[in-house]
């Protein structure tokens, strides 16, 4: 830890007071600016950096070892990241490339890739023959802002090629995540995912609260929970950086980065169409189309998909629950400005409006059905529940090399979503809790990154970033107190019983919220007393007691006797509603230096100054009979409050320190020390004033820190055909921030839980065994729990506790089995397992409140015919219909009834595939 330290301590106290003055001057006008002007800056900017250099070309012929042109073999200069393809005779031509120094690399499919390197002073001849090969495919990335293999990578990551996406046919990420070791992902719906990495989950829909995992799409951040959830599909690469990546990925990278890398528009024309059926009514579009709009110049990609499942829950208030319904669209286009200067526009829009989400009661049964989370519910407001969630932005890449060995990256954005989701949060046909969400957020972010390679011995970057989002979270509440009433019984009971039993010789009686299948309803506070109570008797002898005895119990017996008489509302709303605006200057660097021949050291730091402004506010429609309850004044959940606001401005360093050592070629042992941070929260945190009301003070909580030690061995053996990752890692935790109830005031809180502790060991591995069969495997085992004690040695609420979510062991693993059953048509099966061992749902660890161990078997299955560019499949995910749950406890939990979310059961169907 004190290494870590002195790393990310260097002496920034000059650039901090530059930054700050920076900062305090900056007009949040120009926040505001239109996108367009800013993409007119870089546009002129990037193009005033080309200049008249000498041009030259590179061309030649490329056949197999049998001597036969190969057509449609893709070309690449990894500098320039300019390419091309074979044409009908084999032929490839490259024109107007700047003399230098340059990596050529030649591919297709079947066959081992060719890379040479060249010098081009003026124009070059230079064939290729390839042979047939096995190699493993999407092993290059760029998770350090650079194209790498993924062996020389000093940390645990995983790749996922856009090949491996399509063959397990997967287009949500959390079919993805079973994939990559140490990763989990809850997807409650489009709105609500949590993102969990080696134990961490990040989750939080709150607008004033970063989450702790970064979400990149095309190098723009997306992280924000609300918006995070994107169609996988018509991806170039996943990658998943594990632990700390503050320095690659900024301010919320706390525990790791998840970045979706799609297909650009290339020069080329081509397209693809894939249509499908199965349970469920499910109906699946997707295509895309590629072309040439001005031959090597512009280039145009236009990519769409539908997604439709019925709901597999039956609810009998109307509708079905835990459905799907997606609507996405991308286009994106390619300005190949000149040889050194190119640009990627790119547009994606997607609409997501599926039924609601089935929180089913584990304590109350629909009528005639049971409690068990796979059968039929009866959820209060039918078809009322639902997502309604509308995500866009629009992206301005570019790139300018001023030579083979220097460019200038800048990633211009403006991104936007807005969603509204309702649903029943006690799980029942009463009309107790129903709760919405109606979330908001806008951001604008630019980054310029300059990277630099100086011959074999450094190869690394520096840049910086300005980052702004606004945005806000209103939760709204209604409920008819008849029915709440019933529901809180027991809560009142305990609150009132001593009073009552004393002074009235009566008791509130605890009553069942729904009795086969029908919601109780009570109309006063006095359905619910026994025995029943003769108020004008007793309102006269206490008057009487007072009036001798010079006490004071009749205001006390009047104030009972009000609120058991008053008429419960059959209408009650009211909301809370949290906004963060947030504004940030990042600099950053990070390199990698080749200290011999076998040794590398990497290191990186980012230095962030933000201002954090949050406000908060609650309200309601009328005064609540029961509002009492909970000390919530006039509300029954949410106390009352004007909107609240307060700003502060902080500033960090976060940084990362690893060394890679070459065992062998394509074989590297390395050690990664890294220090993330998850942002201070400012809290608007509920006082009890021990008068059955409450007020609000603001608290600034502590940023999360989390220390991460990483030791692994990764290599690429057996002629590049097989690939093996495996890594043992122990992260140490500070200011572990966590949501709770607090028992006083009933009000949902983000707290300091203390301190925390997680490591664990992952593998995975991927081989090639031949042309038509591969094999693929991962495992993780993670223990991740809150330490015994605090910084200051006292004990605390979570002590031993696992962190929620997080399986002790998880499995994942498959084949890719092609084999030719005629002249042009091969057949394949591509079986899947994954295992994750139990877990718990919240910090509480409740034994009610975990998922057993439970594995899941897809599969899919079909043929190909290659000349026609065909392929029809059949799919069975779930094939043995495993029942497991994806979550349980939620909102109901804290009321006493806990809700409990279906996991998906089986889904089969069928999709045919053509290219053109």
């Amino acid at each position: 830890m004190e290494l870590i330290e002195k790393i990310c301590s260097i002496n920034v106290r000059g650039t901090i007071a530059l930054l700050i003055a920076t900062f305090k001057l900056n007009n949040l006008k120009v926040i505001k600016m239109k996108l367009k002007l800013l993409i007119m800056f870089v546009l002129v900017f990037a193009v005033q950096l080309g200049f008249g250099q000498t041009i030259t070309t590179l061309k030649g012929v490329i056949k197999d070892n049998k001597g036969t042109t190969v057509v449609g073999a893709n070309v690449y200069i990894v500098e320039l990241e300019l390419g091309t393809v074979s044409d009908i005779n084999g032929i490839y031509e490259l024109k107007d490339i700047t003399p230098g120094n340059y990596t050529v690399k030649c591919s297709y499919i079947g066959y081992q890739s060719q890379e040479r390197k060249v010098n081009i002073q003026e124009s070059v001849e230079l064939n290729f023959t390839l042979s047939e090969g096995i190699m493993l495919e999407g092993l290059m990335v760029t998770a350090q802002k650079r194209e790498q293999s993924i062996v020389e990578i000093p940390a645990a990551m995983s790749s996922l090629s856009a090949n491996f996406i399509d063959n397990l046919g997967f287009s949500q990420v959390d079919g993805l995540a079973d994939y990559i070791p140490g990763m989990q992902m809850q997807i409650q719906s489009p709105n609500n995912p949590g993102f969990v990495i080696r134990g961490i989950t990040s989750d939080d829909g709150a607008s004033n609260i970063e989450p702790r995992v970064s979400v990149f799409q095309d190098g723009v951040s997306i992280s924000k929970s609300r918006g995070s959830v994107v169609e996988v599909f018509d991806m170039e690469r996943v990658e998943v950086m594990k632990g700390p990546q503050g320095t690659l990925f900024g301010r919320g990278a706390e525990i790791g980065a998840v970045h979706f890398i799609q297909h650009k528009a290339t020069n080329e024309n081509s397209g693809e169409v894939n249509v499908g059926a199965g349970e469920y009514a499910y109906k699946m579009g997707e295509g895309n189309v590629n072309v040439v709009v001005a031959e090597d110049k512009l280039f145009m990609r236009l990519v769409g998909i539908y997604k439709y499942r019925d709901g597999y829950i039956r609810n009998l208030s109307g509708g079905r629950l835990n459905g799907k319904d997606t609507k996405a669209f991308r286009g994106s286009f390619h300005y190949q400005a000149s040889k050194n200067t190119n640009f990627d526009l790119i547009y994606n829009y997607q609409h997501d409006t599926p039924p609601g989400t089935a929180f089913k009661s584990g304590t109350y049964a629909p009528a005639g059905g049971d409690t068990k989370p796979w059968t039929t519910a009866d959820l209060d407001a039918g078809d009322d529940l639902g997502l309604d969630r509308t995500v866009w932005g629009v992206t301005l890449n570019g790139k300018h090399y001023f030579s083979p060995n220097s460019s200038l990256t800048s990633i211009t954005a403006y991104r936007e979503f807005d969603s509204y989701e309702s649903f029943d949060a006690d799980g029942t046909v009463a009309p107790a809790l129903w709760m919405a969400e109606d979330c908001f957020g806008k951001q604008l972010s630019q980054e310029l990154r300059l990277n630099l390679k100086l011959g074999d011995k450094f190869d690394g970057f520096a840049g910086a970033n300005f980052f702004y989002e606004d945005g806000y979270q209103c939760v709204p509440f209604t409920t008819n107190e008849q029915s709440y009433a019933v529901l809180i019984s027991s809560m009142l009971a305990d609150a009132l019983n001593t009073d009552l039993e004393t002074y009235l010789n009566t008791s509130i009686v605890a009553q069942p919220l729904v009795t086969d299948g029908v919601a109780n309803t009570v109309s006063t506070l006095n359905d619910l007393l026994s025995p029943d109570v003769d108020w004008g008797s007793t309102l006269a002898y206490y008057e009487y007691i007072d009036n001798t005895y010079g006490t004071d119990y009749y205001s006390d017996i009047y104030t009972y006797y009000a609120l058991c008489n008053n008429p419960l509302l059959e209408s009650h709303s009211e909301y809370y509603k949290n906004y963060g605006t947030n504004s940030s200057f990042e600099f950053f660097t990070d390199g990698t230096y080749k200290i011999t021949d076998k040794l590398k050291v990497t290191a990186g730091l980012r230095l962030t100054l933000e201002k954090i402004r949050s406000a908060y506010e609650a309200g309601g429609d009328q005064s609540a009979t029961l509002g009492f309850a909970t000390s919530a004044g006039s509300n029954i959940l949410f106390m009352p409050t004007d909107k609240m606001t307060h700003e502060e401005t902080f500033t960090a360093v976060v940084g990362r320190l690893a060394f890679n050592y070459s065992l062998k070629d394509n074989i590297d042992a390395y050690l990664n020390l890294s220090k993330g941070r998850r942002p201070n929260v400012i809290e608007y945190e509920a006082e009890a004033n021990g008068d059955y009301t409450s007020s609000y003070e603001v608290e600034v909580l502590d940023e999360e820190i989390v220390y991460s030690y990483e030791l692994g061995i990764k290599g690429l053996t057996l002629g590049q055909s097989l690939y093996f990752d495996f890594a043992a890692f122990y992260y140490d935790y500070e200011n572990f921030q966590t949501s709770s109830i607090d028992e006083t005031t009933n009000q949902l809180e983000t707290i300091d839980a203390g301190n925390a502790a997680a490591w664990g060991i992952e593998y995975s591995t991927k081989w090639q065994i031949s042309s038509r069969f591969n094999v693929f495997a991962n495992y993780a085992y993670i223990k991740a729990e809150f330490d015994d004690e605090d910084a200051d040695g006292n004990e605390q609420e979570y002590a031993g506790n696992t962190f929620r979510l997080t399986p002790e062991h998880s499995l994942g693993l498959g084949f890719d089995l092609n084999l030719p059953v005629g002249k042009s048509v091969s057949a394949f099966i591509r079986p899947n397992y994954n295992y994750k061992s139990e877990m718990y749902f919240d910090e509480d660890n409740d034994e009610d409140l975990k998922q057993e161990g439970y594995g899941i078997m897809n599969v899919r299955a079909g043929i190909v015919i290659p000349k026609q560019r065909l392929t029809f499949s059949v799919f069975a995910n779930n094939l043995f219909n495993k029942k497991y749950i994806i979550d349980a406890g939620n909102t109901g939990d804290n009321f006493g009834i806990p809700t409990f979310i279906a996991g998906a059961p089986r889904l089969a169907g069928a999709e045919v595939n053509i290219k053109f």
